[in-house]
């Protein structure tokens, strides 16, 4: 789930500040990837950690626009 904002300031009749606030994966939220598991015939110390995961962590993008 993604989430957009952005505030438009006008500065004069032709001239306008915007800043906008993106947010990709807003729940943070996380798909383990079950084709990276072991099988069960081959015990190591990383048994049971997952370490591949199929979504991207949070990430937040800024900007800021001037429109002259």
């Amino acid at each position: 789930m993604n989430l957009s904002r952005s505030w438009r300031i006008p500065h004069t009749e032709t001239h306008t500040l915007q800043f906008c606030w993106n947010v990709f994966n807003v729940a943070n939220s996380v798909r383990l990837d079950a084709y990276t598991l072991q099988d069960e015939s081959d015990v190591s110390t990383t048994s049971g950690n997952d370490s591949q995961t199929l979504t991207n962590p949070r990430t937040m993008e800024f900007a800021l626009v001037y429109t002259f």
